[in-house]
């Protein structure tokens, strides 16, 4: 067509249009275009359509367009996609797997002849119509249709008659309210259509349609099925019609649903059941039926009968208050009912009639104060092994509740109203395996057995009012293997007290008021893997405490008062893997304790009050990987205080006394990866000091004494992240940061840095953050940052800069954000910022600028962000922000502006944000914004001009 003159000729591509034939078939991301060329004016084709000939990269505006082999990927802020995809055909491929259309402004008749597309994605688009003939090109091709568009309205009743091969259709968050004709898609298998103003299924949509699998039509506002809604989906599998406003459904709306197993009504307006079952019964393959989040008050004799495949129901969410007798009746494949979040008062057995096989059965978060006798439960659901009755209102008075149902496994009480645990509570439940009563206001003493579970794994009695345990806390539960009683008012625990539970491997005591421990507390616990004292008020730990812990690999006992540890504690734990005394009263290391540990892996004693590690003291902790001793009083490190330290990873010194380090002091740490030494007192650095640490990857010395570095940290090849911030370094040599091939981050602010020699940074290939705020630079000269390839953000505010000079950043080619906020900038050379590609985000405010530096900001066409905000410049010309055409936001509040030429902002055409408040500026030219204000998100002008509106 276009040979034949038939079609109009397209412009010249556009930048980024170019570089997508450079990158063809695909194209990842393209974040935004040029805009079209005059509509009156379409130069004829040129070489510029060929690859070959493209624009190079540092001249593609602010685009981004990257392959992804065969799935195209093509974002527009403009109204010419159509464009786009004749520049994608005329090099010649045009077979795409999958083509996403994001965030463009229009869809243009008959784009796609010529392509062949098999999964189409075109996401907020802001399209509010689709024409009759939209995807004429893709009848052949097209499988998989995906659109989310919320102002997509018009979709004509026969936009897809002519995709003979979709399988899929989705319709996602659109404002569409017919469903369109689909009796031509022979081979459709899924139609999803979430979100829209769809209000009714008319007679037919559906005939014809042999290979229909899913149907979903939810978030909508559908109010009924019709009897002759779904005629036609004899193969149907699923139906979703959740959350719509249905209130009335056809008894034979599911007629010839013969095979479907799925059926979701939730979170529609149902009040009846009785009619929805009616209407569900005519699908005799049911398996799943929904009907949580409706308003069903009640539900009646009979109301579910006569299912006999469905195997769960969910009623959660709904009104019900009452329940009679026989209303769940002759469902014999019933295995899961949900009946939870509801306003029921009482629950009885005879609610289930003829259904035998219920296993799961969950009336938590209702407000039942009564249930039926579980003898009387097991009559009616013999089958059933979870139980849920958490977030009521029962007390158990009655002991004979639970008593003698021989296959229940779970029984969740948690937050009821429970207070007394009487014995025979739980009687007649052999198979019981666990059992949850916490938030609850259980007070017991135990004072005589209350289980008898030979069963029971998982005892939860946590967040109850419970104040001393004994040995009758698990006294009948031989086979019990976790159990917490954390967040009670414990403070007493009798010796022995878990003796009876020989195969415990979980123990919580954490959050109790315990003060001390008696001897042998957990004698008889040789398979105990964790045990938690956590935030108690232990004062110390005995000899014989953890007496017996043969196969105890965690131990926390953080937030205690421990002020000692026996030398004898870990005596029968030495299996142990992790110890956490953190957050505690620890003065001195216990020596012979810890050395016990040599299968130690993790050791924490930070926040303490620890003063020294002396020689010998980690001696026995050889195999210790990641050892915490910050925030304590360490004032001294000994040579040797880590020399059996060999596989040590994680190494945490910070928040200390520490003055210095002894040269060798991490000489055989040869596999340290994060070592931390900040907010110390250190004042020099031996230049050996880290020399062995060869895998080290993340160095903290911040907020130390530093005076100076030398080449403490030159060779550390690995080394990823550096931090130096708040020390007193005046000056850096050129020797400072040699041979750190690998470092990404840089942090140098807040120290007193007035210089650094020319190649202090040379060799810093991998840096990518670079952070020198807040010191004492005065300026900088040519090539000072030279070789920092990878470089992307710069911070350099806060310092004394007075002047920037030609090539101080030059060849940065990656830099993307410059920061020299805060300093006293009067002047930067015309070539202050030659040769830097990738720029968006500079930030020059609060300096002493009378002029905006057009010839240095030349040199930065693809600026996205510019703050020139707090200087003392009086004017605006035409010329000052002439190639920046891609502005995104641009700041210059708070100067002395009193004048803005005609055409000072008339080339920003991606201009969104724009700060003009706090000048001395008496009018506005509307010529100065040209076209310009049509894109404006914002405009600020306060204290600047008082509009006079005509």
């Amino acid at each position: 067509s276009l040979a034949k003159g038939l079609l109009p000729l397209p412009p010249p591509p556009p930048p980024c249009v170019a570089k997508l034939l450079e990158d063809a078939p695909g194209l990842q991301v393209m974040e935004e275009l040029a805009p079209p060329p005059s509509s009156t004016t379409r130069p004829p084709l040129h070489k510029a359509q060929f690859a070959a000939d493209c624009r190079p990269r540092n001249i593609l505006m602010v685009c981004v367009c990257q392959s992804r082999a065969t799935h195209p990927h093509i974002g527009n802020d403009y109204p010419w996609l159509e464009i786009i995809l004749i520049w994608i055909v005329l090099p010649g491929k045009h077979v795409h797997t999958v083509l996403t259309l994001l965030c463009n402004k229009c869809f243009a008749v008959k784009i796609f002849v010529g392509q062949k597309v098999r999964r189409l994605v075109m996401v907020q688009n802001d399209i509010k119509k689709i024409s009759r003939n939209a995807f004429a090109g893709l009848e052949g091709s097209l499988e998989h249709l995906y659109i989310m568009d919320p102002t997509l309205y018009d979709l004509p009743f026969d936009t897809f008659d002519n995709l003979a091969n979709i399988r899929t259709c989705i319709l996602e968050n659109t404002d569409i309210s017919d469903i369109p004709r689909l009796n031509s898609l022979k081979r459709l298998e899924v139609l999803s259509i979430d979100g829209s103003r769809v209000t009714k299924i008319t007679t037919g949509a559906f005939t014809m349609m042999p290979n229909m699998k899913k149907l979903q039509i939810s978030n909508s506002l559908l109010k009924n099925i019709d009897g002759s809604a779904l005629e036609g989906l004899i193969y149907l599998e699923e139906i979703n019609f959740s959350n719509n406003a249905i209130e009335w459904i056809h008894p034979g709306a599911f007629r010839t649903l013969d095979i479907a197993t799925h059926l979701s009504l939730a979170g529609n307006k149902i009040s009846d059941v009785v009619m929805t079952v009616i209407a569900a019964r005519e699908l005799r393959s049911l398996k799943v039926f929904d009907l949580q989040n409706n308003i069903i008050t009640e539900l009646r004799k009979g109301s579910f009968v006569d299912m006999p495949t469905v195997e769960t129901i969910n009623i959660a969410n709904n009104l019900l208050s009452k329940i009679e007798y026989g209303s769940i009746f002759k469902l014999p494949s019933l295995k899961k009912i949900d009946i939870n979040g509801n306003f029921l008062q009482n629950f009885h057995s005879d609610i289930f009639t003829e259904t035998p096989q219920i296993e799961s059965l969950n009336l938590s978060h209702n407000n039942l104060s009564f249930v039926a006798q579980m003898i009387y439960i097991a009559r009616a659901l013999p089958e059933l092994t979870s139980f849920d009755l958490s977030n009521n209102r029962l007390t158990l008075d009655n002991i004979q509740t639970f008593n003698g149902h021989r296959k229940l496994e779970a029984l969740k009480l948690s937050n009821n109203e429970i207070k007394h645990l009487k014995k025979g509570l739980f009687k007649g439940l052999p198979n019981l395996r666990e059992l949850h009563l916490g938030n609850n206001k259980i007070e017991n003493n135990f004072l005589g057995q209350i289980w008898n579970l030979p069963k029971l794994r998982v005892l939860d009695l946590s967040h109850n009012d419970l104040k001393t345990i004994n040995n009758l806390v698990v006294q009948g539960l031989p086979q019990l293997s976790n159990l917490d009683i954390s967040l009670n008012l414990i403070s007493e625990v009798k010796e022995r007290t878990f003796s009876g539970a020989p195969f415990l491997k979980k123990l919580n005591l954490s959050y109790n008021s315990l003060e001390n421990l008696p001897g042998k507390v957990f004698s008889g616990l040789e398979e105990l893997y964790e045990l938690d004292m956590c935030y108690n008020e232990l004062i110390s730990i005995d000899y014989n405490i953890l007496q017996g812990l043969k196969s105890l690999e965690l131990l926390h006992i953080t937030h205690n008062q421990v002020l000692s540890v026996n030398k004898q504690a870990f005596l029968d734990t030495m299996k142990l893997r992790y110890l956490d005394l953190s957050f505690n009263l620890i003065q001195e290391l216990p020596t012979e304790a810890i050395n016990m540990l040599t299968e130690l892996r993790v050791f924490k004693l930070h926040n303490n009050a620890i003063r020294k590690i002396n020689d010998g003291q980690l001696l026995g902790l050889h195999l210790v990987e990641h050892l915490d001793l910050s925030n304590n009083h360490i004032q001294t490190l000994d040579q040797n205080a880590f020399t059996k330290q060999n596989v040590l990873r994680n190494l945490d010194l910070s928040v200390n006394y520490i003055q210095s380090l002894h040269t060798d002091i991490f000489a055989n740490m040869h596999l340290l990866e994060k070592l931390n030494i900040s907010h110390n007192y250190l004042v020099d650095l031996g230049e050996q000091t880290f020399s062995n640490i060869k895998h080290l990857r993340i160095l903290d010395l911040t907020n130390n004494s530093l005076t100076e570095i030398g080449k403490a940290v030159s060779g550390l090849s690995n080394l990823q992240g550096l931090f130096m911030s708040q020390n007193y370094i005046s000056t850096l040599k050129n020797s400072t940061f040699q041979n750190l091939p690998t470092l990404n981050v840089l942090h140098f602010d807040n120290n007193g840095l007035q210089t650094f020699e020319s190649g202090t940074f040379l060799g810093l290939k991998s840096l990518v953050y670079l952070d020198l705020r807040n010191n004492n630079l005065v300026e900088l000269n040519p090539g000072s940052f030279i070789s920092l390839y990878s470089l992307k953000d710069m911070k350099i505010s806060q310092n004394q800069i007075s002047v920037i000079r030609n090539y101080a950043y030059a060849d940065l080619n990656s830099l993307q954000s410059l920061e020299l906020q805060d300093n006293v900038i009067t002047e930067i050379s015309p070539k202050a910022f030659k040769n830097l590609p990738s720029m968006k985000f500079l930030n020059l405010s609060r300096n002493g600028l009378q002029e905006i530096p057009e010839e240095a900001l030349a040199s930065l066409p693809n600026l996205d962000v510019l703050d020139l905000s707090w200087n003392y410049m009086l004017r605006v010309e035409d010329s000052s922000f002439k190639n920046h055409e891609w502005l995104t936001v641009l700041m210059l509040h708070d100067n002395d502006l009193c004048r803005l030429s005609e055409g000072a902002f008339s080339n920003q055409r991606g201009l969104r944000v724009l700060t003009l408040q706090n000048n001395q500026l008496k009018r506005l030219h509307l010529r100065a914004l040209g076209k310009t204000i049509g894109g404006l998100s914002l405009l600020d002008m306060t204290d600047s001009i008082t509009f006079k509106c005509n």
